[in-house]
């Protein structure tokens, strides 16, 4: 239901594609509405969801469905921080005993 409102909220606002999108509910299976995917068109999805967790997120199903956007997550590549100046994104993640990468753009093609 949340995610049908949301459908006919963008529509009347008329937005656009976004850059980035934390993926609803760890990925579960009933989550991220292929509907909603159309309107939004993530560059950027971003799974928050812990290593080996009991409930298998993100399910496979859903993380195909993300199959056009970047994918970063949290169980494989850990924290994730992003920043822009309004042009750019940039992200950068960290992993317990690995410590922070480099920040790196986004391609200019995914940076909205």
């Amino acid at each position: 239901e949340a995610e049908a409102a949301l459908i006919t909220t963008w529509d009347t606002l008329g937005l656009g594609p976004i850059t980035a999108l934390k993926v609803a509910h760890h990925g579960s299976r009933t989550s991220s509405d292929p509907a909603l995917l159309a309107r939004l068109q993530p560059l950027l999805a971003i799974f928050s969801c812990g290593v080996d967790n009991r409930f298998g997120h993100p399910h496979p199903d859903v993380v195909r469905r993300y199959a056009a956007s970047l994918q970063h997550r949290t169980d494989r590549q850990g924290t994730l921080q992003l920043r822009s100046d309004g042009q750019t994104m940039w992200r950068r993640s960290h992993l317990p005993g690995r410590g922070f990468s480099v920040w790196t753009a986004l391609p200019p093609s995914t940076s909205r």
